[in-house]
């Protein structure tokens, strides 16, 4: 029983409606539908009830909601935890984001190392409850990941969450090694250094996210990246 239903795709919102669902789909809706004898009744009358969300732009390996205040994610998550932990969180983020209402996600990455597959595969074996995830796995840019500026003693540790790619060569084996390992989606970092990636190159990561079947998102901030990103075939850009 809903008291009020929305109706995104019409627009519209109707009281006093009845959502009658076999075998875990939705069959009939309709204020006048008849309620079958013998079957429970979820009794949402002073509610309003709405098809579920997708969210586009998750980490949820990596942010548990709130961050405590003056917590850097990079020096927290990315250096001391492992990737153990890494999925724990992102399978208690699931059930919060699943009991919120979303029924699918798209985690764009920073996920350790393929936390966010295990995840995925966690949730799709029906072990852990959660929406439907599509993983992108390591995020794929120039040299440096999304860092600036560290010591060269300190090493290339970002590679725990990204691929450094700086041709299209090696993008595209980027992209290969993030299929072979369960990403559902590419994620490109194009400009977050002064090299940014060219037409060519993400051109290079579309082409062969497409032929396996991968959309791929692109993580832009500044304009001319933008324009090589569309112009090279990007499924969705993020500001």
């Amino acid at each position: 029983r809903a008291g009020h239903l929305i109706d995104p795709a019409a627009g519209t919102a109707t009281a006093n409606q009845i959502i009658l669902i076999e075998n875990g789909k939705i069959k009939a809706i309709g204020a006048g539908t008849a309620i079958p004898a013998n079957v429970p009744v979820i009794d949402l009358s002073n509610e309003w009830v709405l098809p579920g969300m997708v969210d586009a732009h998750t980490h949820i390996t990596m942010n548990l909601p709130p961050n405590p205040p003056g917590e850097s994610l990079w020096e927290k998550y990315l250096l001391s935890e492992s990737d153990g932990i890494r999925t724990a969180r992102g399978l208690r983020n699931a059930d919060l984001l699943l009991h919120a209402g979303f029924l699918a996600v798209r985690d764009v990455g920073n996920g350790g190392n393929f936390a966010d597959t295990a995840v995925r595969q966690a949730i799709e074996k029906g072990w852990f409850p959660g929406p439907t995830v599509v993983n992108c796995g390591k995020i794929i840019g120039p040299f440096g990941g999304q860092s600036h500026g560290y010591a060269p003693e300190q090493g290339p540790f970002w590679q725990g969450e990204y691929f450094d790619a700086d041709t299209p060569d090696e993008i595209r084996k980027a992209v290969r090694k993030n299929i072979y390992y369960g990403a559902t989606c590419i994620k490109l970092v194009s400009d977050n250094s002064a090299y940014h990636y060219s037409e060519a190159d993400v051109r290079a990561a579309v082409d062969e996210a497409h032929r396996a079947g991968l959309t791929v998102a692109d993580h832009l901030r500044s304009d001319a990246p933008t324009r090589d990103a569309v112009n090279g075939g990007i499924d969705s850009v993020e500001h």
